[in-house]
């Protein structure tokens, strides 16, 4: 019978030439870990970890110009391929909860596919072994495994920030993703419901035309600093706030009588002026057909005024803004300016 059995041992490493506890200058630095815990075996071939980390701040940088965030994201990946490649055909891929501030803030999910994992460490390559302690979340257990760590030394560190900035969370209503596929939702600790986007938007509302063939719409994110990374790379939340507005838009333009949609655009919960954007539909279709579209991100959107308006949830499209696309995009952000200062049209009365 299969015992689960996931300690890679220190014996087997040195075997392979993979332990080694003095690393060179250019391994990757330490993720800084607070635990790995590991839930009871999935009949699903799916695998079910949490990864618990002490920071707030993801995105400090560290030595080796990797962000928090980077490094826990390489973690994840080197630590899926460890257990695919030892326990497969056992698992088919590793959900991931992920956790900030020793337990107390509860970050997102990923789910990693064996396959995915395969073709990271093929284009990155492994280096030096990492003690990481596990621990069975069902007895308290605790193991350690020496895991091979990627090899991010060079140009190899830049490609690693873009591939993390196109690896999404998967959605909250399941823990499948476009890579990792569908799997069931299982209720794991701690702390708050997560985020379906690891860039949050406080409220997407839409009021009536002031003008025909004009969608009036206001958008509201949480974030008072807008400059700052949105996934640990080069797109800033600003870039990321503005592709969700193409991507809304394109729903207008796709299934309405509509010629642009009009956005009022406030960070800080409402409290910063963003300006206001128009965003001709001939426009939006050359921007989804110049980017191509991803997975699909769940978006809810209300129309009316008030507490109790009226609201839609669409499954929607992301641009695909992956690889030589970030910078593309990002120029392109720079370029496309407000019209006129932004309006909180939504607190007119009808």
């Amino acid at each position: 019978m299969f015992k689960p059995s996931l300690t890679i041992s220190a014996s087997i490493c040195a075997a392979l030439g993979l332990l080694s506890i003095t690393q060179p200058a250019w391994s990757r630095p330490s993720a800084n870990i607070t635990a790995i815990q590991i839930e009871p075996m999935q009949r699903n071939g799916q695998e079910q970890l949490t990864l618990i980390v002490p920071d707030r701040n993801l995105y400090n940088g560290s030595s080796g110009a990797l962000s928090r965030y980077n490094l826990h994201m390489a973690k994840m990946f080197e630590v899926t391929f460890a257990h695919c490649d030892q326990l497969r055909p056992h698992i088919q891929q590793v959900r991931w909860q992920y956790v900030g501030d020793n337990g107390d803030l509860n970050l997102d999910q990923f789910s990693i596919n064996c396959e995915l994992a395969q073709e990271v460490v093929d284009t990155y390559g492994l280096t030096n072994s990492e003690p990481t302690t596990m621990t069975y979340r069902a007895t308290g257990t605790k193991t350690v495994e020496y895991i091979p760590t990627l090899n991010l030394r060079g140009d190899r560190l830049a490609r690693f920030q873009d591939t993390v900035q196109q690896f999404r969370p998967a959605p909250s209503s399941g823990f499948g993703s476009a890579i990792g596929g569908e799997s069931e939702p299982v209720s794991i600790a701690p702390a708050t419901t997560p985020t379906d986007t690891t860039v949050p938007v406080a409220s997407i509302r839409f009021l009536p035309a002031s003008q025909g063939g004009q969608a009036r719409g206001i958008f509201i994110v949480p974030d008072r600093d807008t400059a700052r990374s949105a996934y640990g790379g080069s797109l800033r939340r600003y870039d990321v706030h503005l592709a969700k507005m193409f991507e809304v838009a394109n729903l207008y333009c796709s299934t309405n009588d509509w010629q642009s949609v009009e956005w009022n655009y406030f960070a800080g919960n409402g409290d910063i002026n963003m300006g206001r954007f128009v965003m001709g539909c001939n426009l939006v279709r050359d921007v989804v057909n110049a980017y191509g579209q991803g997975r699909k991100e769940r978006t809810v959107i209300r129309f009316g005024y008030g507490n109790n308006a009226a609201q839609e949830t669409h499954n929607l499209p992301v641009l695909n803004i992956t690889g030589d696309k970030i910078p593309k995009f990002i120029n392109f952000a720079k370029r496309f300016q407000p019209v006129g200062v932004a309006q909180r049209v939504d607190a007119e009365r009808r």
